[in-house]
């Protein structure tokens, strides 16, 4: 049975296999004292729901090559992980790892998907 396309607000742990419609909106490396840590993405559904991906070090020559800022991808084979609460990008409890049998399609951009989202934080709540 084909995984079912869900939005990234009806994700949870116990998703099972499922596949996600959604746009790359940042892509970056993460690095420490000039040594790279991992490389993060954030995605954007259709909804407007945000999620970051991190990606290890060990993956990187197979997924950093596929994942361009902008462009539209059908994801599934994911594991679902906490998002850590330090260096929060999104405001969102889960977060994406990638197995190394995750499945990224790029698809056509139909423009269903937004390619940003911006949430200001007053500067008394930092």
């Amino acid at each position: 049975m084909a995984p079912q396309t869900i939005l990234i607000s009806a994700l949870n742990r116990d998703a099972g296999k499922a596949k996600l419609l959604v746009r790359a909106t940042r892509v970056w490396e993460a690095t420490h004292t000039k040594k790279l840590l991992n490389t993060k993405v954030v995605f954007i559904d259709e909804e407007e729901n945000q999620i970051m991906l991190t990606i290890w070090n060990n993956q990187k020559a197979d997924y950093f090559p596929l994942l361009k800022e902008g462009s539209v991808y059908n994801i599934s084979d994911f594991k679902i992980v906490s998002n850590p609460k330090e260096y929060r990008v999104v405001d969102a409890e889960l977060a994406l790892n990638f197995y190394h049998n995750t499945r990224v399609l790029p698809i056509e951009d139909t423009g269903r998907i937004p390619r940003f989202k911006f949430n200001i934080t007053k500067f008394e709540d930092v």
